[in-house]
């Protein structure tokens, strides 16, 4: 039986990606600026990351939509890898 992977960032790189705190990112989330993606483990929507970040540097996200897609989703990956290692 084949069970989809739910892909999405940590609470860590979500953190790191964004550049802010823990608690931002949590009011990110409470204010819908942010997606849930899986609340058991916390992951949160690539989209809505490379939304925030286009909301806050505009030109970064519209030279570089790929290469930034791209990223976001090794990192989702990561954390998918450890996951099913623990």
């Amino acid at each position: 039986m084949n069970i989809p992977i739910v892909r999405g960032l940590t609470l860590d790189s979500t953190m790191s990606w964004l550049n802010v705190s823990r608690g931002y990112v949590y009011r990110l989330i409470r204010e819908d600026e942010l997606k849930l993606v899986s609340q058991s483990p916390l992951l949160i929507s690539i989209d809505s990351v490379i939304k925030k970040i286009g909301a806050t540097f505009p030109n970064v996200v519209s030279i570089s939509q790929s290469a930034l897609d791209y990223q976001l989703k090794q990192d989702s990956l990561q954390a998918v890898q450890q996951e099913v290692s623990q």
